[in-house]
């Protein structure tokens, strides 16, 4: 019987350390939480209203439910994962991109082709799906997320323009673009780190 407790109280402190180590882990971008609303983003926000075709890139300049200076990478390191919330299905590539004290795009780097499925309500509720995508970029200290895609459907968009965007899109190692326009929108993109 005392082996049981003394077996029930490992497993327990494991699972407390475990759960720990995942509230713990390295986070920037959007705070996500089943409970942060895309509100206003439909089936997504097109780069360029009048021409529904163009493919940009929209680099992230506010966090939601977070200081802005959250859209910062906070260290070097690895990002194992991205996460986050749409109403409805899309595609995009995740982009990190360095803007300069003058708004140019620098070090720009491209990851993976991120397929989402948006929420299975479609935002027909109080709470949301939140979906996580494995990466493994390397990233530094300083770095925003991107997003390349013709339309963006994981943003909270109530009169705030959340990013910078270039047309057309950034390409690996381009320094020195500035961005035609802001993004409607704050990016709900969440990244977090390998720790």
């Amino acid at each position: 019987m005392a082996a049981r407790k003394t077996l029930g109280a490992l497993a327990f402190g494991f699972m407390v350390a475990v759960s720990g180590q995942a509230e713990a882990q390295t986070s920037f971008g959007s705070r996500l939480t089943a409970t942060t609303q895309p509100a206003n983003a439909g089936k997504g926000v097109f780069c360029k209203e009048d021409n529904r075709g163009q493919i940009c890139s929209a680099v992230m300049t506010i966090a939601r439910n977070r200081p802005n200076s959250a859209v910062l990478a906070p260290k070097d390191g690895t990002l194992a994962k991205v996460r986050l919330i749409a109403c409805f299905p899309g595609s995009f590539v995740l982009q990190l991109v360095r803007l300069n004290e003058a708004g140019e795009a620098t070090d720009v780097r491209t990851g993976p082709t991120i397929n989402y499925q948006g929420d299975s309500r479609h935002c027909r509720r109080s709470r949301f799906d939140i979906e996580e995508f494995p990466v493994n970029l390397p990233i530094r200290q300083g770095d925003r997320m991107a997003v390349l895609a013709t339309k963006i459907g994981f943003v909270y968009s109530a009169g705030d323009n959340g990013s910078q965007l270039f047309a057309p899109p950034l390409a690996d190692g381009e320094t020195g673009r500035t961005s035609f326009d802001q993004g409607t929108g704050i990016i709900l993109l969440e990244g977090i780190y390998d720790d």
